[in-house]
């Protein structure tokens, strides 16, 4: 029963369909922009490096935009033509959230693709600037900017 829809995302689409495919390798990404969040450490990390060695532009969504440079420092380094970005955002603080999006909208920017890694850990409880408590509202609250 479920091996007749292997992907349900490809589901009504040709064999060959370039967007949805997931056995089309992740190769030519020239001309394509994409928002990582959380892009100065781990997976966030892995992610815009593969993204710029692969042509993509990559804005670099980041609450530290120091640690931000350096990650990018390093990944110019091994890949000398990325087109690499770093912004500020803190998708606790909706001001941040805002500015960033209206950073885009003012430069013009046209996003092909968010990735959104950005997050907290295990963390004592806090408040955002907003009044809400920090671990549920990563999510719901800076996802929609």
């Amino acid at each position: 029963m479920f091996n007749r829809i292997s992907n349900p995302l490809s589901a009504g689409r040709t064999r060959g369909s370039r967007r949805l495919d997931p056995r089309r390798p992740l190769n030519d990404q020239a001309g394509r922009t994409f928002v990582v969040t959380g892009a100065s450490s781990g997976l966030g990390v892995a992610i815009t490096r593969h993204l710029a060695a692969n042509g993509g532009r990559v804005i670099m969504a980041v609450r530290d935009t120091a640690k931000g440079g350096h990650v990018r420092e390093q990944l110019i380094a091994d890949h000398p033509t990325a087109d690499l970005q770093v912004r500020r955002l803190d998708l606790l603080d909706l001001d941040t959230v805002h500015a960033f999006a209206e950073g885009l909208r003012t430069d013009t920017v046209t996003v092909n693709a968010l990735i959104n890694n950005g997050g907290i850990g295990n963390v004592p409880r806090r408040l955002t600037p907003q009044g809400v408590e920090s671990q549920p509202a990563r999510a719901p609250l800076g996802i929609p900017a």
